[in-house]
């Protein structure tokens, strides 16, 4: 994953395009869910040998030499992409940093995101809403057909071409993010409904 920080501005798309969006960064111990993808972005190495660098670095730093390099590279061709680059990274380094935490993404759109967290382990904000125990322990994603009730995607029976997701394996967890699972059925669609709208 890539982090910034705790709460770092992210440029956004406002009128003027100065709008800057501000990304929390959640701790696992916190947050809860599925540790895995983390764990492993932080713990994994790889080998660059095959384009001269080294037979064994970290995950993060070689995503971060091998971006840093295509946009030098980029950057070099002309000054109108050395403006260009300028203007998008605002001084901001080129940093990955392999940390015990997830990033919370603005809720702009939301909605349309399906499915949620960071593993796709939640098929709709109904049930993204519902305590851990109660969520889906095996649905099924392939379908384009919008839930637009419980606002997620379609899981029901088997269709063709259908994959079934099975929470119950390594990395599929849809245990955490128990922020609003203990509201009453009512102000559950109601959160439903506002969330419907950004």
């Amino acid at each position: 994953m890539i982090d910034r920080g705790t709460h770092q501005p992210f440029a956004g798309s406002g009128a003027a395009g100065s709008a800057e969006i501000s990304v929390t960064t959640v701790p696992l111990d916190q947050i809860k869910t599925d540790p895995r993808q983390a764990v492993i972005f932080a713990a994994r190495a790889i080998s660059l040998a095959k384009i001269g660098g080294p037979a064994s670095i970290p995950y993060m730093d070689a995503a971060k030499a091998v971006a840093g390099g295509i946009v030098e590279q980029w950057r070099n061709q002309s000054p109108a992409n050395a403006q260009a680059e300028n203007e998008v990274d605002k001084g901001r380094p080129n940093e990955f940093r392999g940390i015990s935490a997830y990033r919370a993404r603005p809720l702009n759109g939301t909605w349309a995101t399906a499915p949620f967290l960071h593993n796709g382990s939640v098929p709709s904000l109904y049930d993204l809403l519902l305590p851990p125990a109660q969520r889906p322990k095996i649905f099924y994603i392939g379908s384009w057909e919008f839930d637009p009730v419980h606002v997620g995607i379609e899981t029901g029976s088997p269709f063709a071409g259908a994959f079934a997701f099975d929470t119950r394996l390594p990395g599929n967890a849809n245990s955490g993010h128990e922020y609003g699972t203990s509201l009453s059925e009512p102000e559950r669609m109601a959160l439903i409904e506002f969330l419907k709208t950004l």
